[in-house]
């Protein structure tokens, strides 16, 4: 994992072998805005994968460290209280400014758990937003966390949160205004468009272990009707496309900033002309595109 995460030479040898891995894992993912009950969710959810008799892994994804470009753990000592229970693994790994709070390396960490064995990998990402919802393009199952009390209500409505997620969840239901969050989600899940599954809207307490139970029945539930629909198979398409236009573009930016001719003894030239406005951006661009011979 750390191999493939520091862009090690011998990340591709290990990609190409891990890609040959038939092993398949339910891989959930867990989104939502920070102080929702992410942790205190997924920490329910590995405990009862595990009862059940299941392997599972969790990918912690943390803010990344401005300093380092390492994680800040955070989630790592929250999940504390399950960490050294047997057949559970848990990994911590910092988002480094990508998109949908996942760093480029979280598919290839989820298929070496697969190829670990572990029936189940749990991802917890950063938060939730609309250019933040990549995590679908991972996952069999997206659930997405809100909580009452933590502004407008209709915050979880935010253009793409609704489209990706597959359950939808309200925790800390104990609270003043969860059944006013759960009433709205239920709304604006059945405005939306029309499909054959359904997002169920939940309420839990994760902190008492409330509503767990509920959960786990949907999680299998739409597991059952991703299989018996072939979506699970039209997800996988589109997740493979995502992976491919992804490695295209980890192509051309190693090519393009590490080969033989960097632009890097120019790239001042460019940006003194920018910073002096006397240009803009998109036409520096092109220039560079165009001393690359890329036109």
């Amino acid at each position: 994992m750390s191999l493939v995460e520091d862009c090690h030479p011998q990340r591709e040898d290990i990609l190409k072998r891990l890609y040959e891995c038939t092993d398949r894992a339910l891989a959930v993912g867990v989104t939502g805005w920070p102080g929702v009950g992410k942790s205190t969710l997924i920490k329910c959810l590995a405990q009862a994968f595990l009862d059940e008799g299941k392997k599972v892994g969790i990918i912690a994804v943390d803010p990344t460290s401005p300093f380092s470009g390492g994680s800040l753990l955070g989630d790592r000592v929250r999940l504390r209280e399950i960490e050294g229970r047997e057949n559970l693994y848990i990994r911590s790994m910092a988002s480094r400014g990508h998109l949908g709070g996942l760093a480029n390396s979280a598919r290839a960490l989820v298929k070496i758990m697969e190829t670990m064995g572990y029936d189940v990998v749990l991802m917890e990402t950063v938060g939730a937003g609309q250019d933040q919802t990549n995590v679908a393009l991972i996952v069999d199952t997206m659930i997405v966390v809100v909580a009452p009390g933590l502004g407008d209500r209709l915050q979880a409505i935010k253009s793409g949160i609704l489209e990706v997620g597959d359950i939808f969840v309200v925790n800390k239901g104990d609270r003043l205004g969860a059944d006013g969050t759960a009433a709205d989600l239920l709304n604006a899940v059945m405005m939306g468009e029309r499909k054959r599954w359904h997002p169920p809207v939940i309420k839990t307490v994760a902190s008492e272990s409330k509503g767990i139970e509920e959960l786990m029945a949907e999680i299998a539930r739409h597991a059952a009707h991703s299989a018996a629909e072939g979506s699970a198979k039209a997800r996988k398409h589109r997740a493979a496309e995502n992976e491919i236009v992804e490695a295209i573009k980890t192509r051309l930016f190693d090519r393009f900033f590490n080969g033989e001719d960097p632009i890097g003894k120019s790239m001042s030239e460019y940006t003194a002309r920018l910073c002096e406005r006397k240009s803009d951006p998109l036409i520096l661009a092109d220039a560079i595109l165009r001393e690359k011979g890329i036109s």
